[in-house]
C-alpha cells in the first residue's frame, strides 16, 4: 500500500505563542471544522473553520471550562461541546445559525458525548457512576439514565441508533475492559475486549458498519486498534498501533481510519477486518490528539500541546485513466459518454463524494478486492437481476474444489459444510413458516443442479490485473436456461486466493473468508445484484456472513409474496371470497378460491396498474351491479381502482378519471351509497376529499373540509346515515380527536367527538383505523382505540347528545392492537355488532352486543399462530362470518363460522394458494 503524502500541509494554531493551548476535539460538519480550543485558563470556544483554508469561517462562540469532546446534530445546525473542566461538568450547546450558546448541566463523572441526531437524543458517559445518560433534545430536561456493569470511557452513535461504549476500570483486577452495545430496543450486550488492562478508548462507526476501537494500552500490555462486529461487540482481529490511540476517525465510504497516537498521526486498513494493517505514523505536531477525516479523505489533526489544527491531503491516486476506465467497465459502468459521467454514477452509486475525478477515496474503492460481478448503476437499494427461481427444492453440485494457496487443513468437507450454512443464511430470511421453505440437495451430475460451484480459473479474475482482486463471480451469462429448471448456474471462486475460514480453525491465518464470500455468491443465484455498504451484497463486502436488511428486502422482494399489510376480506359471490393485501413488492395480491382450494394474483402487475404506496392498505367493497372492486393508493399518492367485469380485471387512475383529484394520504376509504360509488382520502395539505362515481357517469371530486375542522391525521372512514340517507365521514385529526363531518341538504357539518363528550374524560385516540356506521332508527356507533389502547365507542345516547365508553375497561379486557367491525343483520339472536379485536400477545377475541350490551369471547382454533400485524377484516358471506389477518409468522389467516353458533375454521391461505 502506498502511504498517504502529508505534503502539502496546511496548520494553525489557535492560541498564541506564550500560551498556545489544546484542541481535544475535531468535528466535520460538511461545510465546516467545528474545534474545541482552550488556553491555560481553561476558558473554552468552539472554533469554525473552513476545511479547504483552516481559516475562521466566523467568530468563536465560548463554551465551558476545559472542552474535550464536540458532537454534531445536522437537524438542528447545532454543536454540542463537552465540557470537563471542574467549573463546568456541561454541555454547551451551540446554536450556528444565531450563535447562540446555552448551558446543559450534567455533573460529576461526565467524560465523553455523542448525539444520535435521527432521534434527536443527546448521550453522555458518567464514568463515575456507570451509566448513560440519556437526553431528550426537544426538552433536556428530560432524562433517563441506562445502567452499564463498568464505566463507560468513549461513546459513538450508529445510524441505525445503535450506541456503543467503551469500559474499562483503570487498575480493576480483573480488568473489565469490554464494548458495550446498547440498541434501539433497550437491549444491551458487553463483549469483553482482551488482553486485559488494554484501557479501550476511542470508538468509530464505518461506513460498513464495523466499530473500531482504540486503546491505550498500560504497562507490558501494546496498544492497539481493534474491529469489531456491530451485533455483538465481539473483536474480529486487531493491530499493534504507534503508541496509545487517543482518538479516531473512520473515512466515509472505504474500510480506512486515521488514529491520532501519542507518537504521531496513524493510518488504518480496515479491509480484511479480521488482519487489519497500519502505516507508520506521521509526525505531526508533539502531541497529536484529536482527528476527523472529511467526505474527500482529508484528515485534520488536533494537538494538546501545540494547540493547533493541521491538514493532511489524500494522496493523489496514481491509477492510469484506461485503469480507470476498465475498472468502471467491470463495475458495470458505461465510460462511452465520457469517464467523468462514468464516475460520477459509481460515486452515486456508492455513496462516495461525488466529484467526476479519480480521487484517492473512489480509487481506493474501485481497487478494493470484492466480487467480479458487476453492479446495476441505477440505485444504491437492493437491485434484481430480475430473474429468480420459480421453484424452492433447489439442488447443486460441488465440482473442483481445489485451494492450491489455502491451508492444507482446508477439507472438501469443511467448504461443502460452509457453502450449506452460507444456504441456511438465506433460508432463515423468511423462516420455516414460509410456504415452501427452500430445500437445498446435494447432487453428483452436474447436469441435474441449478447451480454448480467450483474453484478455479475465470477471465475476469485477470482483467483487472494488478488493480483489484476479484474473489468469486456468479456467472449469469454462462447459465443458459436459468433460472428455469434444467438450467445450470454456475458459481467460481478464484483458485489463486489465500483462502481462509475465521472461527473454524483453532490458529486464524486471516486470509479471505470463504464463508463471506459464498453468501455472497448464493444471492446472485438467487437473483440479487449489488447493493449498499454495510450488506452481503455491497460489492466490496468482505466478512458480513448474515444478509442484512437491504439484503433481506431484496430477498423478500423475489420469493416473498408474504404481505407487508394484512388482508382485507369481502364476499364477491355466494360463498366465494376474496383477500386481498400490499405484498413485499408492494403488488395487489388477491387470494381467491379455485375448485377445492385456493389461488392467487397479483391484481397490480396483472392490469399493469402502479404498485401500492408503502405502507398502505387497500380498500374492498362492491361496485355497481355487485362487481368486486378495490380502491388503493398508489404512485404519486393517486388513488386508483381495480375492479372485475365482463370476466376480467380493469383499472383505472382516479385521479386522471375525477379531472385531477388531489393526492391521498395514508389509505383511502370505498363504500356505496345506494347506486354511487364513493372513495374518501385526506390530503397531503389537510384537506379532505370525496370522489364519486354514479351508473353510466365518469367520477367527480369534491373537497368535503369543513372550517373550523382540524385536518386528518389518519385514514378516514365513512358511512351513510340510515335517517337522511347522506354520508358521515370520521377520522382521527390532527389534535388526536375524533372528528365527525355530516353531510346535509345544505352542506356538511363538524363536530369534534372527543370534546362533545370531553366531560366522560375520553384519551386522544391512536393512528388505528376507525369504524363506524348508522342504520335507520338507530344510532351511531363509531369505533376506534384510544392511547390506553382501549377499545372507545363513541355513540348517541338517548338524551340526544353524544357519549363514549372504554368498552375495554367496562369489560376487562386485554390492551388492545388492531380491531375490526361489522353488523350481523341476520344473526338469529338479533341485529348486533360483531367487534374483532387482537390483542398484544397475538391473541384475538371477539365481541357482540346490540350496540349497548355486549358479550366477549376469546377466538381460539387449533393450531391458530398469533396475531402478527396491526389490522384485521371482517366481513359476511352467505351464512357465515369471517376474520382475515396476517399472522405472527407472516401467513395470511382466514377464520370462518356460521352466523349463528358454530365453531370457527381455520384456513392457512398463504399455503393453501401455494404463494411463491
Amino acid at each position: 500500500m502506498t502511504a498517504p503524502t502529508p505534503a502539502p500541509q496546511l496548520q494553525v494554531g489557535l492560541g498564541t505563542a506564550e500560551d498556545p493551548g489544546s484542541v481535544h476535539a475535531i468535528t466535520d460538519t460538511g461545510t465546516a471544522l467545528l474545534v474545541a480550543h482552550y488556553p491555560a485558563s481553561g476558558a473554552g470556544r468552539l472554533h469554525l473553520l473552513d476545511p479547504r483554508t483552516l481559516a475562521p469561517v466566523r467568530p468563536s462562540l465560548p463554551v465551558g471550562h476545559e472542552p474535550r469532546a464536540v458532537a454534531w446534530h445536522p437537524g438542528r445546525n447545532q454543536a454540542y461541546v463537552m465540557n470537563r473542566g471542574v467549573q463546568s461538568y456541561s454541555v454547551s450547546r451551540c446554536d450556528l445559525g444565531t450563535g447562540t450558546v446555552t448551558d446543559i448541566p450534567i455533573g460529576f463523572g461526565l467524560i465523553a458525548i455523542a448525539v444520535d441526531p435521527v432521534a434527536d437524543l443527546l448521550y453522555t458517559a458518567d464514568w463515575a457512576h456507570k451509566r448513560l445518560h440519556v437526553i431528550d433534545l426537544a426538552d433536556p430536561t428530560k432524562r433517563r439514565f441506562v445502567p452499564l456493569p463498568s464505566s463507560p470511557i468513549r461513546l459513538a452513535v450508529a445510524p441505525d441508533g445503535t450506541v456503543y461504549a467503551t469500559l474499562y476500570v483503570k487498575g480493576l483486577v480483573p480488568a473489565d475492559d469490554a464494548l458495550a452495545v446498547l440498541r434501539p430496543d433497550g437491549t444491551l450486550t458487553v463483549a469483553p475486549i482482551e488482553p486485559a488492562h488494554l484501557q479501550p478508548g476511542s470508538l468509530a462507526v464505518a461506513h460498513d458498519g464495523m466499530v473500531y476501537v482504540g486503546a491505550l494500552g498500560g504497562g507490558t500490555v501494546h496498544p492497539l486498534a481493534g474491529v469489531h462486529d456491530p451485533a455483538t461487540g465481539q473483536r474480529l482481529g486487531a493491530v499493534p498501533s504507534a503508541a496509545g490511540v487517543r482518538d479516531l476517525a473512520a473515512v466515509p465510504g472505504l474500510s480506512r481510519a486515521w488514529l491520532a497516537t501519542d507518537k504521531g498521526v496513524q493510518f488504518l486498513d480496515t479491509t480484511n477486518p479480521y488482519a487489519p494493517k497500519t502505516l507508520e505514523p506521521l509526525a505531526i505536531g508533539h502531541a497529536p490528539y484529536a482527528v476527523a477525516v472529511t467526505a474527500d479523505g482529508t484528515a485534520y489533526v488536533g494537538d494538546v500541546k501545540d494547540g493547533t489544527v493541521s491538514l493532511i491531503r489524500p494522496h493523489v491516486a496514481n491509477l492510469p485513466l484506461d485503469a480507470v476506465a476498465t475498472l468502471l467497465t467491470e463495475a458495470g459502468f458505461d465510460t462511452s459518454a465520457g469517464l467523468g459521467t462514468a464516475l460520477r454514477a459509481y460515486q452515486t452509486f456508492h455513496g462516495l463524494p461525488v466529484t467526476g475525478r479519480p480521487d484517492a477515496v473512489t480509487a481506493a474503492h474501485l481497487t478494493a478486492p470484492g466480487c467480479g460481478n458487476p453492479d446495476r448503476s441505477t440505485t444504491a437499494e437492493f437491485v434484481l437481476v430480475g430473474k429468480h427461481f420459480k421453484h424452492t427444492n433447489l439442488t447443486y453440485h460441488l465440482g473442483a474444489m481445489d485451494m492450491p494457496f489455502a491451508r492444507d487443513d482446508f477439507t472438501d468437507g469443511l467448504k461443502h459444510e460452509l457453502i450449506k450454512v452460507s444456504f441456511d443464511e438465506w433460508r432463515a430470511v423468511l423462516g420455516e413458516n414460509f410456504h415452501g421453505p427452500f430445500e437445498f440437495t446435494p447432487v453428483a451430475d452436474p447436469a441435474a443442479a441449478d447451480i454448480v460451484f467450483s474453484v478455479g480459473d475465470d477471465p475476469v479474475f485477470h482483467d483487472t490485473g494488478w488493480f483489484r482482486t476479484v474473489y468469486a463471480v456468479a456467472k449469469w451469462g454462462a447459465a443458459p436456461g436459468w433460472p428455469k429448471e434444467g438450467g445450470q448456474l454456475p458459481i467460481i471462486f478464484n483458485r489463486k486466493i489465500d483462502w481462509d475460514a475465521p472461527g473454524y480453525f483453532e490458529v486464524d491465518r486471516h486470509g479471505p473468508d470463504f464463508r463471506h464470500v459464498a453468501t455472497h455468491e448464493i444471492g446472485h443465484a438467487f437473483g440479487l445484484d449489488h447493493g449498499k455498504s454495510g450488506n452481503v451484497m455491497h460489492r466490496n463486502a468482505s466478512w458480513y456472513r448474515v444478509p442484512k436488511s437491504d439484503d433481506r428486502n431484496g430477498f423478500f422482494a423475489m420469493y416473498g409474496r408474504l404481505p407487508f399489510t394484512d388482508g382485507v376480506g369481502l364476499e364477491v359471490l355466494p360463498g366465494v371470497n376474496h383477500v386481498a393485501y400490499s405484498d413485499c413488492e408492494r403488488h395487489l395480491v388477491v387470494h381467491q378460491p379455485q375448485d377445492d382450494g385456493w389461488t392467487w394474483r397479483r391484481l397490480t402487475a396483472d392490469v399493469g396498474a402502479p404498485r401500492m404506496s408503502r405502507g398502505t392498505a387497500a380498500s374492498a367493497f362492491f361496485a355497481h351491479d355487485g362487481i368486486p372492486s378495490y380502491v388503493y393508493a398508489g404512485a404519486g399518492d393517486r388513488a386508483h381502482q381495480i375492479w372485475h367485469d365482463q370476466g376480467q380485471w380493469w383499472w383505472a387512475d382516479l385521479a386522471t378519471e375525477s379531472g385531477g383529484a388531489p393526492a391521498v394520504r395514508y389509505s383511502p376509504h370505498a363504500y356505496r351509497n345506494g347506486e354511487i360509488q364513493r372513495v374518501v382520502h385526506g390530503t397531503p395539505d389537510g384537506r379532505v376529499v370525496r370522489l364519486s362515481q354514479a351508473p353510466g357517469q365518469g367520477w367527480v371530486w369534491e373537497d368535503v373540509s369543513v372550517p373550523g375542522a382540524a385536518a386528518p391525521d389518519g385514514s378516514p372512514f365513512a358511512y351513510v346515515d340510515g335517517v337522511t340517507g347522506l354520508d358521515v365521514i370520521v377520522y382521527r385529526d390532527a389534535g388526536e380527536h375524533l372528528r365527525m363531518l355530516w353531510e346535509g341538504p345544505d352542506g356538511w357539518g363538524q363536530v369534534s367527538l372527543t370534546e362533545a363528550t370531553q366531560a366522560e374524560n375520553p384519551l386522544p385516540l391512536t393512528m388505528m383505523p376507525l369504524w363506524g356506521e348508522h342504520r335507520a332508527g338507530e344510532r351511531h356507533r363509531v369505533f376506534g382505540i384510544d392511547h390506553r389502547q382501549d377499545i372507545r365507542m363513541y355513540f348517541v345516547g338517548d338524551d340526544g347528545a353524544w357519549h363514549t365508553r372504554s368498552l375495554t375497561g367496562e369489560l376487562g379486557l386485554p390492551e388492545c392492537s388492531a380491531t375490526a367491525v361489522q353488523r350481523l343483520p341476520d344473526d338469529p339472536a338479533g341485529d348486533t355488532w360483531l367487534v374483532a379485536f387482537a390483542d398484544f400477545t397475538g391473541g384475538l377475541w371477539e365481541l357482540h352486543g346490540d350496540g349497548d350490551t355486549w358479550q366477549v369471547r376469546q377466538v381460539q382454533v387449533d393450531g391458530m399462530p398469533p396475531v402478527g400485524r396491526t389490522l384485521l377484516s371482517v366481513w359476511l358471506s352467505d351464512g357465515q362470518r369471517h376474520i382475515a389477518y396476517t399472522a405472527a409468522n407472516g401467513n395470511i389467516q382466514l377464520l370462518s363460522r356460521p352466523l349463528g353458533d358454530g365453531e370457527w375454521h381455520r384456513t392457512n391461505l398463504t399455503r393453501v394458494s401455494d404463494v411463491v
